[in-house]
């Protein structure tokens, strides 16, 4: 199945449509910010499921709809994107966020210090989503390939398809550390899946004394810095 068919299909069992007789302006109009809030989609992501029904519309008309029934159904503006704005950390902010992480003697969420901070490394190095940084193990990693890469199944990519990545100059150095610990197929990350990140992420950058909120957006979990000269604890060996 294409693309184009599964934004279509994704739309009519949201509006629960099942025969084209079904299809009215009101349920397809609310399917589609249902989609949208749920999925925290722009407006050219939005658009494109609406432009996907209106063309499976314009299908039907006249075979098997004599009249089309979305005609009201217009495009976002894409010129507003209502989405949450994020913010990237500077290199000064996020030495301090990982520093602050890794010389925490707290456990957070039944996590100790150094897990906090591998997990903010393993994100803003990466640039994974929670779900993805979860399914994490030492064989997701080729640290003998040139360069090295990451892979990511397809069951954990939010792509849904196999992802192998090129992996930050500093996590090659930092994984030749952490991997160790681990045992073959053990999680990086064992308990994230069922963390809730954004109080573990406001909590290190509390404790590093940098703002969550600014004029430029939210310094959130998945807020990407560059980290080319950050500093980790691993490396300067505070664990």
């Amino acid at each position: 199945m294409n693309l184009i068919s599964l934004r279509i299909r994704a739309v009519l069992e949201e509006a629960g449509i099942v025969t084209p007789s079904e299809i009215k302006h009101g349920p397809v109009e609310s399917a589609t910010v249902a989609i949208q809030r749920r999925g925290n989609l722009s407006p050219r992501s939005v658009n494109q499921n609406i432009q996907a029904i209106r063309e499976f519309v314009a299908w039907l008309v006249p075979h098997r709809l004599a009249a089309n029934p979305i005609p009201g159904l217009e495009l976002r503006n894409t010129e507003v994107d209502v989405r949450k704005k994020r913010r990237a950390l500077t290199q000064d902010e996020m030495s301090r966020l990982v520093d602050a992480a890794c010389s925490s003697t707290k456990s957070y969420q039944c996590d100790s210090g150094e897990q906090p901070a591998r997990i903010d490394l393993l994100s803003y190095l990466t640039g994974l989503r929670k779900g993805e940084i979860a399914s994490l193990t030492p064989e997701s990693f080729q640290m003998e390939s040139e360069p090295p890469t990451l892979t990511l199944e397809a069951k954990s990519s939010k792509h849904r398809k196999k992802d192998v990545l090129p992996q930050h100059q500093q996590l090659v150095s930092l994984l030749k550390e952490w991997l160790p610990d681990y045992r073959p197929g053990e999680p990086l990350s064992p308990k994230l899946a069922n963390r809730k990140v954004y109080m573990m992420i406001r909590k290190d950058l509390k404790a590093a004394d940098i703002l969550y909120t600014t004029k430029d957006g939210d310094a959130d979990f998945h807020a990407r810095g560059d980290t080319r000269t950050s500093r980790g604890c691993c490396e300067t060996g505070r664990h």
